[in-house]
This record gives C-alpha cells, structure tokens and sequence, in this order.
C-alpha cells in the first residue's frame, strides 16, 4: 500500500511538472522596453528627444511613452 501511494505521488508530480511547464511562458519585459525604444531603421537611439538619456529599467509611463513615440518613427 505504501509503494502504490509514493508511486502516486512521483506520477502525479512528474505529469504536473510536465505539463505546468510546457505551458509557462514568460515575457522579457527589459526585452518588451527595448522594442519601444526601437528606431524605424531597426537602431535604437541614445537619448530621447528632450535630450535625456535612454533608461531601459524605467517604467514605460504615459509621459516616457510619448517621447518614445515623438523620437522613434513607427513602421510596423
């Protein structure tokens, strides 16, 4: 009875890891900045246009994102 419930449980873990981890995926979100920042000819500027340095760990805010915006030409 014992072997039947340790047996259980490694089956139980192992289909749940397979499949938990299968299924998981996570966003880069320094990666997902650095797409914002990206120029129309695929470069990425060093400072915006009030001519502040580009900061990849800022958070993306209304205010950052118009000046992403106002530097970068979009062409998706």
């Amino acid at each position: 009875m014992r072997k039947i419930i340790i047996l259980s449980f490694i089956a139980v873990s192992v289909f749940r890891n397979y499949c938990t981890g299968q299924a998981i995926f996570t966003k880069d979100s320094f990666a997902e900045k650095m797409l914002q920042y990206q120029l129309s000819n695929g470069s990425w500027p060093k400072k915006l246009v009030d001519r502040s340095f580009v900061n990849y760990r800022l958070p993306l805010m209304k205010e950052l994102l118009q000046k992403i915006n106002n530097k970068t030409s979009r062409c998706y």
